[in-house]
């Protein structure tokens, strides 16, 4: 996969504990949108400047942050906003939050990788695709029952793999 594949990866999964953040720092949840629209564009704009071995959850939190001041800023006039400080607060926390949710993710992408190419495209049929075990198993010429066995040693597997990343990453 090349560099913008992955960015673009990263920004998409990021997206959900991305808004959530964002959500935490401003009233309304359509305001949260327009600034996760508005971080998206930034983000992209600065994928240049994103070192791959870094962050991605903690860097978009931060170029989130700064969009989630500029729109305060354009909308100072508004009197239920939160003063800066604890807007300042509020993001730390948040930033905390998003790279706790950031850690099962990473973990997922990385044991993901080591399963065998066998394995990844069954799980790809299954959840990517939606197919049914059934479904699956007349495509590869295997019983249902070996199929849904296969699916969940695979994922009995991953679940192990994902435990023991987080267990040894430890706490965000």
């Amino acid at each position: 996969m090349d560099q913008q594949q992955e960015f673009v990866r990263k920004l998409v999964d990021v997206q959900r504990p991305l808004y959530t953040y964002i959500l935490s720092l401003l009233p309304s949840t359509a305001e949260a949108k327009d600034v996760l629209q508005q971080a998206n564009v930034v983000l992209l704009e600065k994928q240049g400047e994103y070192d791959p071995s870094g962050n991605f959850g903690a860097w978009a939190a931060r170029i989130a942050y700064f969009e989630v001041l500029a729109h305060r800023k354009r909308q100072q006039r508004d009197r239920l906003y939160l003063n800066d400080s604890l807007v300042e607060q509020l993001a730390e926390e948040g930033s905390e939050i998003l790279d706790a949710e950031d850690q099962p993710l990473r973990a997922l992408g990385n044991c993901l990788e080591k399963l065998s190419a066998k394995d990844r495209t069954l799980l790809e049929k299954r959840y990517a695709g939606g197919l049914k075990p059934g479904r699956i198993a007349e495509e590869v010429g295997r019983s249902t029952g070996a199929i849904s066995q296969a699916l969940y040693r695979i994922r009995s597997t991953l679940m192990r793999c994902i435990e023991k990343s987080l267990a040894a990453e430890g706490p965000a």
